[in-house]
């Protein structure tokens, strides 16, 4: 780790890292405080993936596997708390995690990224379902709540976008040369690409974790899985999502602009739009409390009643900083508690994002 190819942030923030692209054959789940209930492998033209369901009852929720340059481990905050009302499925998309690394660009396409998902979730039996997407996930969530409406209960977009197009030939230039980046220098790009998702004050566990993520892959196959998620269009498709959905994204997310989360809310019919005070990309990590509670409030209170105006989006809503880990909105009434969640899990008033509890990554 003394080598001048590392950045400084590997040996003061990462710690020492194992042997690059495989993950540690002694690792634990994903989630160090939770087993999986099942966990096997679904096999397309022969690539392997790993999937998983944790918790043992109630409706299905499933987190599409997003930019393989983390795995699902980056889940661990919020999916022991979701487990405990939901059975969830969590896999580890195609070139990283528990699941192969194929090689060659063919091997990699948001088509087969999105049939990698269904097949998962046909294995797991989730006939009815609510999905999440996190930031590139968002488009796979998008899309299969459109072409299967009568599968889909509720989407949750989380740093999302509906569409990765460069519109112009500058930023074709710019996902040219990232391309360029990753493949042949994969620690530096590793380490700028954490720092950008994990921006908020005091994210050193965060952004430890995700190096360790990446490092689970390598640079040559980020590329091409990067590459798979480019130059694809959900925009139609989330016209068409009839069911509730939730958008969240942060106002300070310097991956995924706040105003890409604002083009899903507004073409998504009735969806309802949070933002996350002070937020950056991966809110999920930083502020895991609030995170879970928001998906299982909006999902509980939906199951009973959730009107789906056909007319323009609702009105978004602002999350501070505090009242975000705390799982509140501007308006006290805004996300009705069931009644169970709360006494299950009460709040954790002292998950800030500014506090020790964010710096130590809840763990």
């Amino acid at each position: 780790m003394t080598s001048p190819k590392f950045p400084g942030r590997f040996r003061t923030i990462a710690g020492p890292l194992p042997a690059p692209g495989a993950l540690d054959a002694q690792a634990p789940h994903p989630f160090g405080s939770l087993t999986p209930v099942y966990e096997g492998f679904v096999e397309r033209d022969g690539v392997k993936l790993w999937h998983a369901v944790w918790g043992t009852s109630g409706p299905w929720l499933a987190f599409a596997p997003p930019f393989q340059i983390v795995h699902s481990a980056l889940l661990k905050g919020v999916v022991p708390y979701l487990a405990q009302h939901f059975r969830v499925v969590t896999m580890d998309g195609r070139g990283n995690g528990r699941s192969d690394r194929p090689r060659g660009q063919d091997a990699y396409s948001f088509d087969l990224y999105f049939g990698d998902f269904v097949a998962v979730l046909d294995a797991v039996g989730a006939d009815r379902v609510a999905l999440v997407g996190i930031s590139a996930a968002a488009m796979t969530v998008l899309r299969l709540a459109a072409e299967q409406p009568q599968r889909v209960s509720h989407v949750v977009s989380a740093g999302g976008f509906a569409h990765s197009i460069a519109q112009t030939p500058e930023l074709a230039a710019l996902s040219a040369d990232e391309v360029q980046r990753i493949a042949t220098d994969w620690p530096k790009y590793l380490d700028s690409f954490m720092a950008l998702i994990f921006n908020e004050p005091h994210s050193t566990k965060p952004y430890e974790d995700g190096v360790h993520y990446g490092w689970a892959s390598d640079g040559e196959t980020i590329a091409w899985a990067y590459k798979g998620w480019q130059g694809n269009d959900v925009r139609e498709h989330a016209r068409r999502v009839a069911c509730p959905t939730l958008v969240m994204h942060g106002d300070q997310d310097r991956r995924v602009p706040f105003a890409r989360g604002e083009m899903v809310h507004e073409l998504v019919p009735g969806s309802k739009l949070v933002t996350i005070g002070s937020g950056g990309h991966v809110t999920a990590a930083i502020c895991r409390s609030g995170c879970g509670l928001r998906s299982s409030r909006a999902i509980a209170r939906s199951r009973c009643a959730w009107p789906r105006p056909t007319g323009s989006p609702s009105t978004p809503r602002r999350v501070t900083s505090s009242a975000r880990a705390n799982g509140y909105t501007r308006s006290a009434s805004a996300w009705p508690t069931r009644a169970a969640i709360s006494r299950r899990w009460p709040v954790n008033t002292t998950c800030r994002p500014s506090s020790r509890c964010a710096r130590s990554g809840c763990s």
